[in-house]
C-alpha cells in the first residue's frame, strides 16, 4: 500500500485513519487487563473476599463485587471510543483506592515485600495516567 501524494486531504485522511487503528489496538490492550481481572476475580469470588478482609477493606463482599464490576464495565467502555472517556473515569476511580489500599508498601517491614508492593503501588500509578491520557485523547477524538 502506498501513501497518495500530491494531495494534502487525502495524505490527511489516510494518516487519521492510522491513528484511529492504533487508538484502538491501544485502548484494547489497556482495557484488557481490567476485563480480565474483573472476570477472574469475580470467579475467585471467595479469594477475593478473602483477600480485601486481609487488608480491612470496608464491607469486602461489596467492595469485591462492586470494584470488580467497575473495573469489568470501565475496560469494555474504554474499548469503544464513544465510552472511552466514562470507561477511562471508571478505571481511574477503581485504581485510586486501590493503589492506596492493597499497595501500601510504606508500612512494611519486609525490605522484599516492601519492593514488590511498591513495584505494584507504582504499576498502578502508570495504570492511572495511561488512564488520564484516554480520557483526554477520547475528549479530542470526536
Amino acid at each position: 500500500m502506498t501513501i497518495p501524494h500530491m494531495n494534502p486531504t487525502i495524505i490527511t485522511h489516510y494518516i487519521d485513519q492510522h491513528i484511529m487503528i492504533l487508538l484502538l489496538i491501544g485502548r484494547l490492550l489497556f482495557s484488557l487487563l481490567f476485563i480480565f481481572s474483573g472476570i477472574m476475580q469475580l470467579w475467585n469470588f471467595k479469594n477475593t473476599v478473602q483477600y480485601l478482609t486481609t487488608l480491612k477493606v470496608p464491607f469486602p463482599k461489596f467492595s469485591a463485587i462492586s470494584s470488580n464490576i467497575v473495573s469489568f464495565i470501565g475496560g469494555i467502555g474504554i474499548v469503544y471510543r464513544s465510552y472511552s472517556l466514562y470507561g477511562s473515569i471508571l478505571i481511574i476511580f477503581f485504581l485510586l483506592p486501590t493503589t492506596m489500599m492493597a499497595h501500601r508498601f510504606w508500612s512494611i517491614e519486609d525490605k522484599t515485600e516492601k519492593n514488590n508492593q511498591m513495584q505494584h503501588f507504582m504499576k498502578n500509578v502508570a495504570l492511572i495516567g495511561s488512564a488520564i491520557l484516554i480520557a483526554l485523547t477520547s475528549l479530542y477524538d470526536k
